[in-house]
């Protein structure tokens, strides 16, 4: 097996504004992934082994039956690991900022437009652990609306009350800084164009090379990077619904579909087609 190459297999999903995958992989040789972020919050679950991070400049694990956080945008990379001794299995669930914010506002978050924070990447907590599996398990095709609703909202509720920053937060992610935040918020609404550098700098009031490194100092990656990132968490929701490979790849602004491949296997460990053929649309 010390010469063997790892099989990756995800299950995607989308139900409702929830976006869910598992992970399982083989014992073997391992590609690792490339550093990327989410425009959501990632809260993942490391089913049978340990889960190993590299999360605001530090090197992190995840003990086994344990929710760890990543907040919405914030670059970050599983461990570079090279071989794996043993099979893994991950579960992640994504959830927008806006039902973050929404959860918070229901139990009284007084914040305006500002995202609760987390500052703890592990969450060792039972009770939450049983409202994830319980979300996780439901929220699928033979679950009517209702009962999903009530599930996520029971969720939230308990992860923002007790794990969020909700109340005299005074900690900033530094993607506050006003110029890099207009060029973010940008990109964030414009990824699957052709934006020029040129135009991004005037965007954020800043030089090219000044963009170029306060961007990556603040975010983790270039902007090119970033946007590639959006694209292509854009990509798995469209995947989900069976959309064509090539009609993906053009939407979001990929030059071709071979393209799109390329960086679609080092973000997700798998490559489109074998995405797409594993997903489940809800």
């Amino acid at each position: 097996m010390k010469n063997g190459k790892a099989k990756a297999k995800i299950e995607a999903r989308k139900s409702g504004t929830l976006f869910f995958e598992e992970y399982t992989y083989s014992a073997g040789k391992f590609q690792p992934f490339a550093a990327h972020s989410h425009p959501e919050y990632q809260i993942g679950l490391a089913v049978d082994t340990c889960g190993k991070y590299v999360y605001r400049g530090n090197r992190l694990t995840v003990p086994r039956m344990t929710l760890s956080i990543i907040h919405s945008g914030v670059t970050h990379q599983p461990d570079k690991e090279y071989f794996l001794e043993q099979p893994r299995r991950y579960r992640m669930l994504y959830i927008s900022p806006e039902d973050i914010l929404a959860a918070a506002r229901e139990i009284g978050w007084r914040k305006s437009d500002e995202l609760p924070y987390f500052s703890d990447f592990v969450i060792d907590n039972s009770d939450l652990m049983k409202k994830f599996l319980n979300l996780f398990n439901q929220a699928d095709a033979a679950s009517d609306r209702l009962t999903v609703d009530v599930i996520q909202t029971d969720f939230l509720t308990l992860l923002v009350k007790y794990f969020s920053q909700v109340k005299n937060s005074t900690k900033k992610l530094k993607s506050d800084q006003p110029a890099i935040k207009k060029a973010r918020e940008y990109l964030d609404a414009n990824f699957t164009e052709q934006i020029s550098l040129n135009e991004l700098a005037q965007v954020a009031q800043l030089s090219k090379y000044h963009l170029c490194r306060t961007f990556h100092e603040t975010i983790g990656v270039s902007p090119h990077v970033y946007q590639n990132h959006l694209r292509l968490n854009q990509a798995k929701k469209l995947l989900v619904q069976k959309r064509s490979l090539a009609d993906v790849a053009y939407e979001l602004g990929f030059y071709d579909q071979s393209h799109f491949g390329r960086y679609f296997k080092s973000f997700s460990g798998v490559t489109p087609r074998m995405y797409s053929h594993s997903a489940i649309f809800s």
